[in-house]
């Protein structure tokens, strides 16, 4: 029972935690790791001579070569940005300074997509007379391989897709991605949002074929603000960085300046020291469990994940009757421990959302950050006359049966009443 190693719910006992997908909670390793790390090694990197600030730089080196085992890469293919949503910005302003991207080249994004993954394209698309297209999603609400297929033309110079859906919690077919771009007469650049997989499944920037892919820490169990951008190196270094500063120059005269190498270079002011520690030690604290063996991690994750998954899958199918709808995927090989679902027409979300509240429970309702997906779940025939928004549970190895059961039975309480 691993509930124990956090202490928000010994502070909060009554507390059922049902919003993971959104921000995990903090075991309780991180959060002395952090306080012990202000109170004894914290100061400014880079410039330092004296111990403290030679100590701090190496914690925070400490931090880089943990994410790239994590990600199975190398130390300085690893940039730290402040979230997912800060590294996607980042990532389309190297692109405009390093001209891969001109007047009339197409992105291609998918219906899928979490709002980080889209509005900053939609401005670059606007300031740049860049276009943006859409790969439509098949019935399962996954991604349409054929449409994909077919709106790759030659112009398509980005293709960047989410892992895993933040609202269905449905595994995008990362192979038959592949299989179709490696066909693709423009090679496009590939990016991956690994956001929702990172905590829950292997990634590996060269399996997944990804010039790049990102994730946010504070859903590592990490603190908030730190992000994690990796690339494949050699994208890195055809890459001008998308914001200047001090921390990333070697020399600076009148006229004229010299970068430092990556990753330096991509890290242009003093970096959120705090945040990267917290994501050490929380890639600690998930070796504390794996035994130093990712895979066994994830057997461990699976194995506390499947029976969870599949009584939640029952639960939901039982109040179909009442008028549940539970968004697809709706087998647990295609998904992660996410569930979103529709209420009956004479039920309204935001009073759900009130009601879970006061009895404790903590989950979400409305258009998860994903208005696209929502707005295209809306127009498919059987969904014509439901409001374009869902509730979601999203699950963690914190969690147990107990809280599950709590949960239905405040939902029946809710459709009965």
């Amino acid at each position: 029972m691993l509930k124990k190693d956090f202490p928000i719910f010994e502070n909060n006992p009554w507390l059922v935690y049902l919003d993971s997908a959104a921000t995990l909670q903090k075991p309780k390793c991180v959060i002395d790791g952090v306080a012990t790390y202000m109170q004894k090694d914290y100061a400014n990197i880079h410039r330092g001579r004296y111990s403290l600030s030679e100590r701090s730089e190496h914690i925070y080196w400490q931090a880089r070569r943990k994410t790239a085992e994590l990600l199975w890469g190398q130390d300085d293919e690893i940039i730290f940005t402040a979230s997912s949503t800060d590294s996607v910005n980042k990532l389309i302003k190297s692109l405009m300074f390093t001209w891969l991207l001109s007047h009339w080249d197409t992105v291609l994004l998918t219906k899928l997509e979490h709002h980080a993954n889209i509005v900053p394209w939609q401005i670059v698309a606007k300031e740049y007379w860049i276009i943006l297209d859409f790969v439509e999603l098949d019935a399962e609400q996954k991604i349409d391989m054929k449409d994909l297929q077919q709106k790759l033309h030659d112009k398509v110079k980005v293709f960047s897709c989410t892992m895993v859906s933040n609202v269905t919690g449905g595994v995008s077919d990362m192979k038959a991605i592949k299989d179709i771009l490696d066909q693709a007469s423009s090679s496009p650049l590939r990016f991956v949002d690994a956001s929702q997989s990172v905590p829950h499944m292997p990634v590996d920037v060269h399996a997944l074929w990804a010039d790049a892919l990102y994730f946010t820490g504070h859903k590592l169990w990490a603190i908030t603000g730190i992000g994690v951008l990796r690339w494949k190196n050699e994208f890195l270094k055809s890459l001008e960085p998308a914001r200047w500063g001090g921390g990333m120059v070697e020399e600076v005269r009148m006229d004229w300046y010299s970068l430092q190498w990556v990753p330096d270079k991509f890290e242009p002011w003093t970096p959120n020291l705090v945040g990267a520690v917290s994501l050490l030690y929380a890639i600690q604290y998930i070796e504390s469990l794996w035994n130093g063996s990712i895979e066994k991690w994830f057997e461990k994750i699976h194995s506390i994940e499947k029976p969870l998954m599949e009584y939640c899958m029952e639960k939901f199918a039982e109040l179909e009757k009442d008028g549940i709808l539970l968004v697809w995927p709706k087998h647990i090989d295609q998904k992660i421990w996410v569930f979103a679902f529709q209420l009956p027409p004479w039920k309204n979300a935001t009073q759900l959302w009130q009601y879970m509240a006061k009895h404790d429970m903590c989950i979400r309702c409305g258009a998860q950050c994903a208005h696209i997906f929502h707005a295209w779940l809306a127009d498919m025939t059987a969904w014509k006359s439901c409001i374009q928004h869902t509730c979601r549970i999203s699950l963690w190895w914190y969690n147990d049966i107990q809280d599950i059961v709590k949960f239905f039975a405040i939902l029946e309480k809710f459709l009965y009443n």
